[in-house]
C-alpha cells in the first residue's frame, strides 16, 4: 500500500523527503510528501478543508493511505484532541480512515531528537552536553522552543529555518528520532512501522 504524507511547512516537506526512504514499513511503502497551507491555530474544520487540498494531491500520485502532520505550538491546546477533531472533520469531507499526528511543538522538536545527526554536523553545530540532557532520554517533545535551542548550537550564521532541517535531515535515523520523540514514534506506528506497532494510539 502506497502511504502519502501532508505536512504544513515547506522546509518540513523537503525535509522528510530525505528521512522517509529511510523507514521501513510493514507492506506499506511512503511514496510522498506534500505541503498543504495548514494553520495550527485554525478550527479543526478549517484545517481539514485545507489538508484536503494535499490529499487530493497524493491521491493524484497514486497514495492509498494518507497521513497529516500538524504542529502544536499553542499549550492550551490538546494535541491528543486537536487531531481526533481533525480527524473527525476530514471523514465529514469525505476523507475517512486519515491519519492526523500532532507534534508537541515543531518540526524542530524532531530534528533535535535525533542527537548524533547533529554531532556528524561539527562545522555547523556545536553539540552541549546540556543540550543533550534537554533531549535525551526521550525528552525532545518536550522543548518549548526547538529552533531556539538549534540556533544556539549554530556555529557561523544563525539557525535558517529553511536550509538547516534539510541538511540535518540527510544525516538523521528514524531509530535514533523516534528514541527520543514520542510523536515521532506515534508517525512510525501510523505508517506501519513493526516495531512501534504497541505505540500509544493515542495522536
Amino acid at each position: 500500500m502506497n502511504v502519502g504524507v501532508v505536512v504544513e511547512g515547506q522546509a518540513e516537506s523537503q525535509a522528510l523527503r530525505r528521512i522517509l526512504p529511510k523507514i521501513k514499513a510493514q507492506g506499506r511503502q511512503l511514496i510522498h510528501v506534500v505541503y498543504a497551507d495548514m494553520q495550527p491555530a485554525a478550527p479543526a474544520t478549517q484545517i481539514a478543508r485545507k489538508a484536503a487540498v494535499g490529499l487530493r494531491m497524493l491521491r493524484k500520485k497514486g497514495a492509498e493511505a494518507f497521513v497529516v502532520i500538524l504542529d502544536c505550538e499553542d499549550t492550551s491546546r490538546c494535541p491528543v484532541e486537536l487531531a481526533r477533531r481533525i480527524e473527525q472533520a476530514l471523514a465529514k469531507l469525505e476523507w475517512p480512515g486519515v491519519d492526523v499526528v500532532v507534534k508537541r511543538f515543531k518540526f524542530e522538536n524532531w530534528l533535535i531528537a535525533d542527537v548524533d545527526a547533529l554531532k556528524r554536523m561539527p562545522s555547523r553545530f556545536h553539540v552541549t552536553n546540556r543540550f543533550e540532557k534537554r533531549v535525551a532520554p526521550d525528552k525532545a517533545d518536550n522543548v518549548r522552543d526547538a529552533a531556539a535551542e538549534l540556533g544556539r548550537l549554530c556555529q557561523g550564521h544563525a539557525y535558517h529555518k529553511r536550509n538547516d532541517p534539510v541538511e540535518i535531515a540527510k544525516h538523521q535515523e528514524p531509530r535514533r528520532i523516534a528514541a527520543n520523540s514520542r510523536s515521532f514514534r506515534r508517525f512510525l506506528r501510523v505508517v506501519g512501522c513493526g516495531k512501534y506497532a504497541q505505540q500509544s494510539r493515542s495522536p
